[in-house]
């Protein structure tokens, strides 16, 4: 059964999206592997260092996200209704993995309902479908003056992949400050 406490709603949207974004953490998505392995292979990377790899897991999110939203942001009006709900998924499998991530170096279970919905309500935004609304109004804003500045195809990707790796930036710090270290 579907859980729907990430927003206290029981709107379908909301549902689907969370449920994504548990698919995202537990399962990986498509290339995206889940949380808990990648995470792992960070924090044997940087020695054990807990805080290193909650700023590498921060860092290749934000360098995923950028590339995402420059990809989908150099097709202009033409790939828009395409290249949104594109970049919309694809930030949010990104972003999910990376509060997953910083969760478990910081020694909190993944497999815990609590902590999923923790980790779907940062990513998500709390807001449910009006929070959804908002992003692919501002991702379209974006793309929009993306497209109007677009003298030379790539300044709209430059313009949206900054936006996506600036939102994928904050959310990690967000995620920083919600998960503290445990044990």
């Amino acid at each position: 059964m579907t859980q729907h406490t990430t927003t206290g709603s029981n709107d379908p949207v909301t549902g689907v999206m969370a449920d994504l974004v548990r698919r995202a953490v537990r399962d990986g998505i498509g290339p995206v592997t889940p949380s808990r392995p990648w995470a792992q292979d960070v924090l044997e990377r940087v020695g054990g260092d807990v805080g290193a790899a909650v700023d590498r897991l921060v860092q290749q999110s934000t360098v995923a996200a950028a590339s995402t939203g420059f990809l989908t942001g150099v097709g202009g009006l033409l790939t828009l209704p395409v290249a949104l709900p594109a970049n919309v998924a694809g930030s949010l499998v990104v972003n999910a993995r990376m509060v997953g991530g910083i969760a478990h170096v910081r020694g909190h279970d993944l497999s815990d309902p609590a902590t999923l919905d923790l980790i779907s309500t940062l990513v998500l935004g709390g807001g449910g479908p009006q929070r959804l609304l908002g992003e692919l109004g501002k991702r379209s804003g974006v793309k929009l003056a993306s497209t109007v500045l677009r003298a030379v195809p790539v300044v709209g990707g430059l313009a949206n992949g900054a936006a996506d790796a600036g939102l994928t930036a904050a959310l990690g710090r967000n995620a920083a400050r919600a998960f503290p270290q445990r044990g």
